[in-house]
């Protein structure tokens, strides 16, 4: 069952070794779960895998996984690029718990403990040479070796992604050709057959805003360049629709950093223009075969999911999500091709950048971190920020002198009062600081 949209789930992208620790804190502190309540069935929270396909570690991918799920944390998402280690990381969490299981419970083997999950993966950015591009690729980086990053949202590049993604393997049942030498071990194949029952996939188009990067960068109007993004929405979703018939997936969505940009900002995405895609897709997949809610066949999009920034600098995504949702609510049956609800994600709730998303540069990290409590060079005493007793750490103090002390406008005074010389740019902006 879809959840509605007034039920915001946040993503979160784990980045440390010590991942466990901030899921536990995480659920410790929040009234969404507590030990004098039942365990719910669901969380408000999910894992996102950005940086966790980036550890090289192994262990820490299916430890994580586990435990989320443990927690009740049933969503995790791949990352662009990522759905090979999240399968891996995904069936390995689940074959331990399983076992866990059946060592506490010897006496009922046979029993399913496995969690009904959604997992998701993500298209839109690939890296090719120029020999290389294909029909839909809007270039992003070009690069000096070759490489370059495009952007393709285009149908033949959505049934490529389906077709090679381990991820729809795991779906569709194939990954039991690829695990031929592990399916004689105990319960394996019991296992993966619960995995897929238990399972949903859900494909995101990643930042469909990219695909208007081209005409901006040629100053194109603003109106021509959104009605262009749409229509290559409208071509994904073709092959999404297209890929739930079929079986590869279960629904599809969007994530996109343009979802909470004002309209003013050029890459602004429209939350109505995935709605128009979405039912113009329907009706070109399944006609106006009218049924009942999403699933494969039906001539209701399968639509199922949005991820947008919210974070406590970056709000605008909750309008956004409210405005999703009272529209798909106040929609009569059989006037649109639209589901009655989505599921919304606040993606990035950790992570805010400047300017209420539109700055540029690093961004903030509301997080806590794991630092050294004697010195900065000296790491045998870690400890986290939030837990640190006393104003400051004890080498705080030498580090803010040694630090304002490249802002020390004595010797410039003295140049200015002088009248050596004339003050130069940097001094003068020095001085004004």
């Amino acid at each position: 069952m879809l959840y509605r949209t007034s039920t915001l789930r946040l993503l979160y992208n784990i980045r440390i070794s010590s991942s466990q620790q901030i899921i536990l804190r995480t659920l410790s502190s929040s009234s969404l779960s507590s030990s004098s309540s039942p365990k719910p069935t669901r969380t408000r929270l999910a894992i996102g895998g950005s940086k966790l396909s980036q550890i090289q570690q192994d262990g820490i991918y299916p430890s994580v996984i586990a435990t989320s799920l443990q927690n009740s944390i049933t969503t995790f998402e791949s990352g662009l690029n990522g759905d090979s280690k999240l399968k891996r990381g995904y069936v390995d969490a689940v074959m331990y718990l399983q076992n866990v299981y059946n060592q506490n419970n010897a006496n009922n083997n046979n029993n399913n403990n496995t969690q009904k999950s959604e997992l998701t993966g993500r298209f839109g950015y690939r890296t090719a040479t120029g020999d290389e591009r294909m029909n839909g690729d809007i270039m992003q980086e070009p690069s000096e070796n070759g490489n370059h990053v495009y952007h393709n949202l285009s149908t033949e590049y959505v049934s490529q992604v389906l077709e090679q993604s381990s991820l729809v393997r795991l779906y569709q049942g194939k990954e039991e050709q690829d695990m031929q030498q592990v399916a004689e071990l105990n319960n394996t194949k019991k296992v993966m057959d619960d995995i897929r029952k238990n399972m949903n996939l859900i494909y995101m188009a990643h930042n469909p805003e990219a695909q208007g990067s081209e005409m901006y960068a040629k100053d194109a109007p603003i109106d021509d360049i959104r009605e262009f993004v749409k229509e290559q929405m409208i071509q994904a979703f073709i092959g999404l629709e297209y890929g739930v018939s079929e079986g590869q997936i279960s629904s599809y969505g969007v994530c996109s950093n343009g979802l909470g940009l004002p309209s003013s900002h050029p890459l602004h995405l429209d939350w109505e223009d995935i709605f128009e895609a979405a039912n113009q897709a329907a009706l070109t997949v399944h006609g106006n075969n009218m049924k009942s809610s999403i699933g494969a066949g039906t001539g209701v999009a399968n639509l199922s999911m949005v991820q947008l920034p919210i974070n406590l600098l970056e709000t605008h995504g909750l309008k956004v999500a409210n405005r999703m949702k009272n529209y798909l609510a106040s929609i009569k049956k059989g006037e649109q091709n639209l589901p009655q609800s989505i599921n919304v994600y606040a993606m990035r709730p950790l992570t805010a950048y400047p300017d209420r998303g539109t700055g540029t540069g690093h961004p903030f990290k509301l997080v806590d971190y794991m630092i050294p409590t004697k010195s900065l060079e000296d790491n045998t005493e870690k400890e986290w920020t939030h837990l640190i007793q006393g104003s400051s750490l004890p080498y705080y103090t030498a580090i803010l002198n040694e630090t304002m002390a490249h802002f020390d406008a004595t010797h410039i005074l003295e140049i200015k009062e002088e009248e050596e010389r004339e003050l130069t740019t940097e001094e003068r902006e020095t001085l004004d600081g």
